[in-house]
C-alpha cells in the first residue's frame, strides 16, 4: 500500500462521540511519502480533532512486511478534546523505517500526542529492525493534563537511531510532559542498540509543568546485547521543575561502548532519577559521561549501579552522582576490574565543575553531604606485574638459510673405507689413493641475505634442530 503526494487516511472526531479504528494489512509492504503543492505531508491519523471535542479516538494497527515513512510523513494519534487517545500498534516481520523531513520541515514521525484531559494512547512497534534517519521521530507528548502513555518497542535484530534534519532537529525516541502529569515509560528490547550522530532517547517533565503542578518524567528500560552511543547521543531522563527524574536501567549482556556521548539523569528541584547498569563489558571514550545531577533543593542525587565484568574508562569519561544542596547519590561499580585513565582518588571529593574537561576519568559523588563511592581493589593487578628483559630476539636467527631433512626413524647410512688397488711404496707406508686429491677448497659462504629479484621460497613452518634451536624452513625434496 502506498500513500504519496499528500494522501491521508484519518479517523478524527469532530463532535460528539468514539472515532473508528484504522486496520491496515498489507503482505509486503506500506509506504507513506511526500507532500504536494504544500498540502502537507502523507499521513495515517487517528483522534480528537477540536477541544470541545468528546469522545474517544479509534485505535491505528498497521501489519506488513515492512513499513516507511518518509519525507515528512506520519502516523499520529492526536487528542486535543475530551477523551482518551487511540493506540498505535505496528507489527512489521522485517522493517520499520522513518527518515527525512518535509519542505516545511517537518520531520517523519510516529506520534501520540495529548492536548486533553484524559488519558492518551500506548504506542507499540514490533518487527526485525527499527531505523530513525535523518531526524526521524517516535514521540509521546502529553501537553494537557492526560495520564501518561508508553513507548514499547520490540526490534529482533537492530534500533538504529541517527542523523539530524536540515535545521539539526536530531532523530529521537521520546516521552515529554509539559503539565502536570506523568511522562511515559520507553521500552527498548533488542539485540543491537546504536545511537550515532546525536540521535537521542530521552523522557522528560519540561515547559509548562510549573503552571498546574509537578510533572515527572517517566522511566527508560533498555534490554539489549550490544548498545553502542556514538557522538553527541544521549540516554536522557529529566525534570526541569518541582517532578522527579525518571530511572534509567540498561541490561547490554554483552558489551556497553559510550564514544563522546552520555547517559544522564537529571534534575532541577527535585530527586534525581536513579541508573542501573548490568553489561558484560563497559567502555567509555572521549568526554563520554554517566551522570546524574540535582541542580537545586535537597532533595538526594540518584544513585548509580553499575554491574560489568570490566569497566574502562579513557580519556575525560566521568562517573557523577551529584546534588547541589543534598545528599549526593551513591555510586557503586561491582567489578573485577576497574580502569579509569590518569583516575586519583582526590577526585573523590572534589568540585565536579572542575573534574570535567580535565583529560582525566573521575568519580564523585558530591553534595552539601557526600554520597559514597564503591570502588574496586584492583592494586594487585599493578603489584604482580612481572618485569620483562631487555634482550630483544634477533629475528634473523628464526630463519634457517637452507631447507632441512627430518631425521625422524629413517634408517641411517654407511660410510665404509676399504683398501686401495695398489702396495704401498715402502712397508710401512700408506696405500696410494686411487683418485687424486687435488687443492682442497673451503666451502661456501651460504648467508647471503635477501636481495630484490632473488626468488622467494616460503617455508612450510617451524621445525627443531637436534640442538633444540626452533627454526622457520621447509623441508628438502
Amino acid at each position: 500500500m502506498r500513500l504519496t503526494n499528500s494522501a491521508f487516511i484519518s479517523s478524527d472526531i469532530t463532535g460528539t462521540g468514539d472515532g473508528g479504528n484504522i486496520t491496515i494489512d498489507a503482505t509486503e509492504s506500506v509506504v507513506v511519502d511526500g507532500e504536494k503543492n504544500n498540502r502537507g505531508p502523507s499521513n495515517i491519523s487517528s483522534g480528537i480533532g477540536f477541544k470541545g471535542a468528546e469522545g474517544n479516538a479509534g485505535d491505528i494497527k498497521i501489519t506488513t512486511g515492512s513499513l516507511r515513512l518518509t519525507n515528512g510523513a506520519s502516523i499520529l494519534s492526536e487528542t486535543f478534546g475530551v477523551g482518551n487517545g487511540g493506540n498505535i500498534t505496528i507489527d512489521a516481520t522485517e522493517s520499520v523505517v522513518v527518515d527525512g523531513e518535509s519542505s516545511s520541515p517537518v520531520p517523519s514521525r510516529i506520534s501520540s500526542d495529548s492536548n486533553g484531559a484524559a488519558n492518551f494512547g500506548e504506542l507499540e512497534i514490533n518487527t526485525n529492525s527499527l531505523r530513525l534517519t535523518n531526524g526521524g521521530q517516535i514521540t509521546a507528548n502529553n501537553s494537557g493534563l492526560a495520564n501518561e502513555g508508553s513507548i514499547r518497542i520490540n526490534a529482533t535484530e537492530s534500533v538504529i537511531i541517527d542523523g539530524k534534519t536540515s535545521v539539526g532537529g536530531a532523530s529521537r525516541i521520546s516521552s515529554n510532559v509539559e503539565r502536570g502529569s506523568k511522562a511515559g515509560n520507553i521500552t527498548i528490547t533488542t539485540s543491537l542498540l546504536q545511537l550515532i550522530d546525536g540521535g537521542f532517547i530521552t523522557t522528560d517533565a519540561a515547559n509548562n509543568v510549573a503552571e498546574l503542578g509537578s510533572g515527572e518524567a517517566g522511566e527508560i528500560l533498555i534490554d539489549a546485547d550490544i548498545v553502542l552511543l556514538g557522538e553527541d547521543s544521549t540516554i536522557t531522563t529529566e525534570s526541569i521543575t518541582e517532578g522527579n527524574a525518571g530511572n534509567i536501567i540498561l541490561n547490554a549482556s554483552d558489551t556497553l561502548v559510550l564514544e563522546n556521548a552520555s547517559i544522564t539523569s537529571n534534575s532541577s528541584e527535585s530527586a534525581g532519577g536513579e541508573i542501573t547498569i548490568a553489561a558484560g563489558d563497559i567502555r567509555l571514550r572521549g568526554d563520554s559521561d554517566i551522570v546524574t545531577f540535582v541542580n537545586n533543593g535537597v532533595d538526594n542525587g540518584g544513585d548509580i549501579t553499575i554491574t560489568a565484568d570490566s569497566v574502562i574508562a579513557f580519556d575525560d569519561s566521568d562517573i557523577f552522582a551529584f546534588a547541589q544542596d543534598g545528599t549526593g547519590g551513591n555510586i557503586n561499580l561491582d567489578t573485577p576490574v576497574f580502569f579509569g585513565e590518569n583516575f586519583t582518588s582526590n577526585s573523590l571529593t572534589g568540585n565536579p565543575d572542575f573534574l570535567d574537561n580535565n583529560s582525566r576519568a573521575d568519580l564523585n559523588a558530591t553534595g552539601s553531604v557526600s554520597g559514597t563511592v564503591s570502588v574496586p581493589d584492583v592494586s594487585f593487578i599493578q603489584n604482580s606485574l612481572s618485569e620483562l628483559p631487555d634482550n630483544s630476539l634477533d629475528t634473523d636467527e628464526l630463519l634457517a638459510n637452507s631447507c632441512v631433512v627430518p631425521i625422524g626413524n629413517r634408517k641411517q647410512g654407511r660410510f665404509i673405507i676399504t683398501g686401495g688397488e695398489s702396495l704401498p711404496v715402502r712397508p710401512g707406508d700408506s696405500l696410494p689413493s686411487k683418485y687424486p686429491t687435488g687443492e682442497v677448497r673451503n666451502l661456501p659462504d651460504n648467508n647471503n641475505s635477501w636481495q630484490p629479484g632473488d626468488r622467494i621460497v616460503e617455508p612450510q613452518g617451524v621445525y627443531r634442530l637436534t640442538n633444540g634451536k626452533l627454526v622457520l624452513s621447509r623441508k628438502c625434496l
